[in-house]
């Protein structure tokens, strides 16, 4: 059976301006009818339903919360002006599945990603445990590929193994899949703490005590788990502080670290811990002073690290490291996963024992974001070829001690160069 999202009686609304409206469900299909929502009334009409849905999934993530979506489109500077689309899928009356979309009017071209905070949280779709989300899923894709008004959708950092990545991954058509490495503890395998300390290897671990006890020297350490709104806040500031200093030492940059909105993003959401999930800061303390701090995701099954940062001062201690043992041991004791997040730092192979991947899927859905898609991986290989010829040309450079290169030779290697091509894409619009 065909089924069709009803049409809309009204345009998306953008962030920040006032309509109530919902579009009509659709035809219903294998008990389930589908629906969207397209404006910031629509949406807050959602929340007792979609938290419900969120604690009713044994398996949910606080980044599926209803708050971290609602605030993120409300606090975050980037989605501005951007539209919502939420597709919703019912079974009986009752919300069974949910997946919000933002979406930002180019000059050229519309851009859609899944609402969120963007840089910090996997993308999962939270559908009822009692529903088969192999069988909503394909139908929901086709109909956001068919109906959602943008050229281009980003849908970020999917998990494998999940269901919409076994999904995504079996499916052929036109985009781009960016894989990154993820690594957690998984606790399974050891029957205690000491355990587990004693499968990691004993030269790190070793050295990390001497550390500890040559820290302890200099006063009183303390571990303690935050609750209190304005001292998150404060110690968000701190951790701010320090992670800057350190990335303009190492010469780092990010689009989110130290700024405001992202500050009070969190702060926001720490206020509202639920059974099924929380922000949560973890501080080290010597002397009553914060020397270390870390952000983690905790929902019911796992604890997920994402940002932390200690003072320079006490760096020859390593109050950081010191405070991931005290944070993995704290996830130990509740029978959690821990988890470190994306990216491939040497220092994670001491504590971790799980290895996994996430995908990051770049797909056009309209003309329009065809010929954009096409034009940006154009680039992207001019640019790779023309790293991988300055690269060449480097290692071939001649010595000054032997012969100038005569004319003739010159204008040969001239007539390989690729500046041409790099001025001819220079010219045409980027993806955004």
């Amino acid at each position: 059976m065909h089924r069709t999202i009803g049409k809309m009686a009204t345009g998306p609304t953008r962030i920040g301006h006032g309509s109530v409206y919902e579009a009509p469900a659709g035809e219903p299909r294998d008990g389930y009818s589908f629906g969207v929502v397209s404006d910031l009334a629509g949406l807050r009409s959602l929340e007792p339903e979609w938290n419900r849905l969120h604690a009713s999934v044994a398996g949910s993530l606080v980044t599926q919360r209803f708050d971290w979506c609602w605030n993120a489109l409300e606090t975050l500077r980037h989605w501005h002006g951007a539209t919502i689309w939420c597709l919703t899928a019912r079974s009986g009356g009752t919300l069974v599945m949910v997946w919000p979309f933002a979406i930002h009017a180019g000059k050229r071209f519309r851009w859609a990603q899944q609402a969120g905070s963007v840089y910090l949280e996997y993308q999962s779709l939270l559908v009822a445990e009692a529903c088969d989300a192999s069988a909503i899923i394909p139908d929901a894709w086709h109909l956001i590929k068919r109906s959602i008004p943008a050229d281009v959708l980003e849908i970020r950092r999917v998990q494998f193994g999940t269901p919409l990545a076994l999904f995504l991954r079996s499916q052929r058509f036109v985009g781009d899949a960016k894989i990154e490495h993820v690594t957690t503890v998984d606790w399974h395998e050891y029957k205690d703490w000491q355990d587990y300390l004693a499968s990691r290897g004993r030269s790190y671990f070793s050295g990390l005590r001497r550390k500890r006890r040559r820290l302890a020297e200099q006063g009183t350490i303390a571990f303690e788990a935050v609750e209190d709104r304005q001292e998150f806040y404060d110690l968000l500031g701190i951790l701010y502080r320090d992670k800057l200093l350190w990335m303009r030492e190492t010469g780092k940059t990010s689009p989110w670290i130290g700024r405001e909105d992202y500050r009070v993003f969190l702060t926001k959401l720490a206020e509202r811990p639920t059974s099924a999930g929380r922000v949560a800061m973890f501080v080290l303390r010597l002397n009553g002073k914060p020397i270390a701090t870390e952000v983690s995701l905790v929902s019911r099954s796992r604890c997920d690290w994402f940002i932390g940062s200690f003072d320079d001062q006490w760096g020859k201690y390593s109050p950081g490291q010191i405070l991931q043992e005290f944070c993995l041991k704290w996830a130990f004791d509740r029978g959690i996963t821990y988890g470190f997040g994306w990216g491939e730092e040497p220092y994670k192979d001491h504590w971790v024992n799980k290895h996994d991947r996430i995908v990051t899927y770049t797909v056009p859905v309209s003309p329009r974001g065809l010929l954009a898609f096409a034009v940006s991986s154009t680039r992207r290989r001019i640019d790779v070829l023309t790293e991988a010829l300055r690269a060449r040309r480097q290692r071939k450079r001649p010595d000054p001690k032997t012969p100038a290169s005569s004319g003739i030779a010159k204008r040969v290697r001239a007539c390989f160069r690729i500046r041409p091509l790099n001025f001819l894409f220079a010219a045409l619009p980027g993806l955004r």
